[in-house]
């Protein structure tokens, strides 16, 4: 078939590589004029590493990746350590894949040259999907420039703020969760020596906690800060004011202060998500990562999640013909998964936001998680996913996380 797709970001790009490894030709519609990422890092665990293993890019992030050896869990008022957790080879050992943390830029290169790397993988950039309409055999997505391109079908992988997803379901804004995410990178010698070893540091503080690890082979720290605030943006994203990041940090730790003090310059996204969807397709129209579903980042699955949906539409659509079976099984196959992601990234915002004696209670209750391989036992459910179609069992029962 002949697929156009809508987006050119990781749920896109992955798609692309995806569909035309499995004999589809691709048009791959991006409204920036050159590819670029200002995401600053993410972190891809054992199922993400899986389904990059998937899409043939297998060991292409090793060189700038950094493999986090644990994650430590602290209180970010006193600095006290409430638990740790063992990664690194414990983790690929139980789950067969590595834990990884890169830089978004370094991902998403590695895809775009991938995707540019097949010939049946058309790029067109400087323009929008702003409208689709079906056709006796197939659609035609109008694009902002005023253009048409044919195609037998079309993937909405535009982001958030879908125009595909908005045609199609009429649902508005994302939810506005009263979060607000501010990123940056630092280089690594800038901070003391423990913020920048291979370690996942998460400080809990009443209304926000903070996330820091390295990326880029060890010689950058990424930093994300979410706190409890009003989006006053008129985007989805913009450059946050001097000492803006800072703001209600007067009661932190002195070394959690250290790390926030060492950016230069952050950046700053509205903390939205949406809730599960009722629908993905229409017809021959179908959604696929963050369009779709889109997260909160608190259990560092966004990007994932797109890396799976990618896997498992390709290996679903049909070669030729009608591809509406296929996505009417890709997302029977995709939505209760990615539901589940959306609600447990959504409570863990609150637990992590907890005050006053909740905090106490979570305290103690994230140590006793933490402890041994409890983590990751009750993390199984998601890490131990695999490039087919899972069937129910065991592993889609509730869980906590962290």
């Amino acid at each position: 078939m002949h697929i156009a797709i809508a987006g050119g970001g990781i749920a896109g790009l992955s798609a692309a590589i995806a569909l035309a490894r499995r004999g589809h030709r691709i048009t791959l519609i991006e409204r920036a004029d050159e590819f670029s990422e200002t995401g600053a890092g993410i972190q891809i665990g054992p199922n993400g590493v899986r389904a990059l293993q998937a899409l043939g890019l297998g060991g292409r992030l090793d060189a700038v990746a950094v493999r986090p050896e644990g994650l430590v869990v602290r209180s970010g008022t006193s600095g006290r350590v409430i638990g740790e957790s063992a990664l690194g080879a414990r983790i690929e050992a139980r789950f067969g894949a590595p834990w990884l943390t890169v830089l978004r830029t370094d991902l998403l290169s590695a895809l775009l040259a991938e995707a540019r790397g097949l010939a049946a993988v058309t790029m067109k950039l400087g323009s929008t999907v702003a409208a689709y309409a079906g056709t006796a055999e197939g659609i035609d997505c109008r694009l902002a420039d005023g253009s048409t391109v044919t195609a037998d079908a079309l993937i909405g992988a535009d982001g958030i703020r879908s125009a595909v997803r908005a045609q199609m379901l009429g649902d508005g804004e994302p939810a506005d969760n009263r979060l607000v995410i501010y990123r940056a990178l630092v280089p690594a010698a800038s901070l003391p020596r423990w913020a920048h070893e291979p370690v996942i540091n998460l400080w809990l503080l009443p209304g926000r906690h903070v996330v820091h690890y390295p990326v880029a082979a060890g010689k950058l720290v990424n930093i994300v800060n979410m706190m409890r605030g009003q989006w006053s943006g008129t985007g989805w994203s913009a450059v946050a004011e001097a000492g803006e990041a800072l703001a209600g940090y007067g009661c932190a730790d002195a070394a959690l202060s250290d790390v926030l003090k060492a950016p230069t310059a952050w950046l700053k996204w509205a903390g939205c998500d949406r809730p599960p969807a009722p629908r993905w397709s229409d017809g021959r129209v179908c959604l696929i990562g963050d369009a779709a579903h889109p997260v909160l980042p608190c259990l560092a699955q966004g990007a994932v999640m797109a890396l799976e949906d990618a896997v498992v539409l390709a290996a679903l659509l049909p070669k030729a013909g009608d591809p509406r079976a296929g996505f009417a099984a890709f997302e029977a196959a995709r939505k209760a998964r990615t539901g589940r992601v959306q609600a447990e990234s959504r409570r863990q915002a609150s637990i992590y936001h907890l005050a006053g004696p909740a905090r106490l209670a979570r305290n103690l209750a994230m140590k006793s998680l933490l402890a041994g391989d409890r983590l990751t036992e009750r993390s199984a459910w998601l890490y131990r996913w695999r490039p087919a179609p899972q069937a129910a069992g065991p592993e889609n029962a509730p869980d906590s996380g962290i």
